[in-house]
């Protein structure tokens, strides 16, 4: 985009000045809309600030304001289902090998109902363009055997079962972090803890 230089500029009229001003700032919001657009957002929030700058379009302003949140949020949704996805395929990596090490045991199913691990997860639930990303979750207490993966955790059974009382801190975007406990049955293979950005809880369970 081309600046006038200041003595370029004096030889305009006031109304000339007004249209130039108005066509740079048009220029400014296009360009942070396609910016948004393809989530380059630090280039987008620049372009914003220097259309902000010009006294013109308060309606256009607030209309690329929205959408870069609005294309922030889609981000964010992204990327929590593409974890949710690697979640779901290291489970069934994990229920494959646990289904293969008992048939090398040549054990049956568990009895009473009973399961051999279970996975925990962690999200927190908060406003819609809040950045409530899981970074990490740890697991302690209990009886089974606790693996970190990270974002989630596996409990298995090594002889001494599952069920039972288990504590956990996680953080989250935002610099946020939540910790509490949670009990686990034993007959379910998925733990969800769920909590708001306050940490109060958000229907946990398993299932």
């Amino acid at each position: 985009m081309a600046v006038l230089a200041p003595s370029a500029r004096a030889d305009f009229s006031f109304d000339e000045m007004n249209q130039l001003d108005r066509t740079e700032q048009d220029e400014l919001l296009a360009r942070a809309k396609q910016e948004a657009r393809s989530w380059n957002f630090g280039a987008a929030e620049s372009d914003l600030e220097q259309a902000e700058q010009k006294d013109y379009a308060p309606d256009k302003i607030k209309a690329v304001r929205d959408l870069i949140a609005k294309e922030r949020a889609a981000k964010a949704e992204k990327e929590r289902r593409e974890e949710e996805r690697r979640r779901k395929e290291e489970e069934q990596r994990r229920l494959a090998e646990v289904r293969r090490n008992r048939a090398m045991q040549g054990g049956g199913s568990s009895s009473g109902g009973t399961v051999d691990w279970v996975n925990v997860t962690v999200e927190m639930t908060c406003g819609f363009f809040g950045g409530c990303l899981t970074r990490d979750l740890s697991v302690s207490g209990g009886p089974g055997n606790i693996t970190d993966n990270g974002k989630w955790v596996s409990i298995t059974n090594l002889g001494r079962g599952i069920a039972g009382v288990y504590h956990f801190s996680a953080s989250f975007d935002g610099n946020r972090y939540c910790s509490g406990s949670f009990r686990v049955s034993g007959t379910k293979r998925n733990y969800a803890i769920r909590v708001y950005d306050d940490c109060s809880d958000a229907s946990s369970g398993e299932y």
